[in-house]
């Protein structure tokens, strides 16, 4: 007999759909529990709905054909009607019904974000591959601005670490149109301390991402005070220190001060009054600062704070050893003057320092260029010429 061009095996497919829509030949029964105490939960109308073939499960999870083949009890409980019972805990029925649904019909009916991430914690559980990534492409191809909160956190929620991480690595890129979004408040604490807590955070400044906090932490619905507020602790992940002191003072150290509590407000007033501190002391002199309130992490810009779209390092000029604060570029020259009391002058072609000139007795904090003058300022009210 000559070989068939189609097997009948690949119709099976579409039997066992056939069959688990007409509800025939089912004989496994699942059973769920949401709780960790094992109590039965609340199965939808239709129990019949969590029934399968046991050959479907087996091959399409290996965490299924396990259990079934072998010798867990799941392969010797059976219920009234004589089938397997699978029990799975801290599952909900929705999840099942989506996961079996999937498995004969190829699609299910999602309704939330949370209900996806849930059904993909299930695929992670089971090992359905197939399923685990079909969710993660879902989730991905959605992702915006206004999606990329709540999915972050549903993911984090479900412990789907590949779908957290691209939506965190996307709010850490688009963080100030995301924080304007209703999903940014509605992020739990820790996820947003991981935001916060991040150097490849990318803000226009680092007052707007203390607003966006402070509007966090005034987002308390459902609380019987009307002043009451959330998450206090975020502000130790904040960089104080490099806020514009005038800012520093008016709009955080009394402004927002006054519409805080006691001891949220003395925590406030501490790490804004040791940032405006460490503003005023000499750079030759910081390290000698002794940090009682703030953390050096934030004592250091954020690595994306200062880039622009499409702007990449052509560069890196090393020589100073202290940081630089004065640049000019004059006649294809950049010169450069830093706190370690120095000015370097740089070939803008290539990269190479040409001069280095120690005159000053501080930092050197501002310079000009007029004809062929180089003029700079240091704090110690000197002024040099050359």
């Amino acid at each position: 007999m000559p070989p068939t061009e189609e097997l009948p095996i690949s119709s099976c497919g579409e039997a066992f759909r056939d069959l688990y829509a007409r509800g025939e030949l089912l004989d496994v029964a699942i059973r769920v529990t949401e709780g960790a105490d094992g109590d039965a939960a609340h199965l939808p109308p239709g129990e019949g709905q969590l029934r399968a073939h046991m050959c479907v499960l087996a091959a399409v999870s290996p965490v299924l054909r396990k259990m079934l083949t072998g010798g867990f009890k799941e392969s010797r409980t059976l219920n009234e009607a004589g089938m397997r019972v699978i029990t799975l805990h801290e599952v909900s029925a929705v999840q099942v019904k989506g996961l079996l649904d999937w498995i004969y019909l190829g699609t299910t009916d999602v309704r939330s974000t949370h209900e996806l991430m849930m059904l993909g914690k299930l695929a992670d559980v089971l090992d359905v591959q197939a399923l685990h990534e079909r969710v993660r492409q879902h989730a991905l191809k959605g992702l915006n601005d206004d999606t990329c909160a709540e999915t972050m956190q549903s993911a984090h929620d479900a412990g789907l670490t590949e779908i957290n991480e691209e939506c965190l690595a996307y709010a850490l890129k688009r963080f100030d149109a995301v924080a304007k979004t209703d999903g940014f408040l509605a992020l739990s604490e820790d996820v947003l301390a991981l935001l916060l807590a991040s150097d490849r955070l990318e803000s226009s400044s680092e007052e707007a991402v203390y607003e966006h906090v402070l509007r966090w932490m005034h987002y308390t619905p459902g609380s019987p005070s009307p002043n009451a507020i959330r998450g206090t602790e975020l502000l130790r992940h904040l960089r104080f220190p490099l806020m514009d002191g005038q800012y520093l003072a008016l709009e955080i150290h009394q402004k927002t001060g006054a519409s805080l509590n006691n001891q949220d407000c003395a925590l406030l007033k501490n790490l804004t009054t040791e940032a405006a501190l460490w503003q005023i002391v000499p750079a030759e002199s910081k390290h000698l600062f002794k940090l009682q309130h703030l953390s050096r992490a934030v004592l250091q810009p954020r690595r994306g704070s200062w880039r622009f779209a499409g702007s990449h390092i052509r560069h890196v000029l090393r020589g100073h050893r202290e940081e630089v604060q004065a640049l000019k570029i004059w006649e294809g020259k950049l010169i450069s003057g830093s706190v370690d009391w120095s000015m370097s002058v740089w070939d803008s072609q290539s990269f190479s320092c040409e001069a280095r000139l120690v005159r000053h007795q501080g930092a050197v904090c501002a310079l000009e260029v007029r004809l062929t003058y180089l003029t700079s300022l240091a704090p110690s009210r000197e002024r040099r010429r050359g």
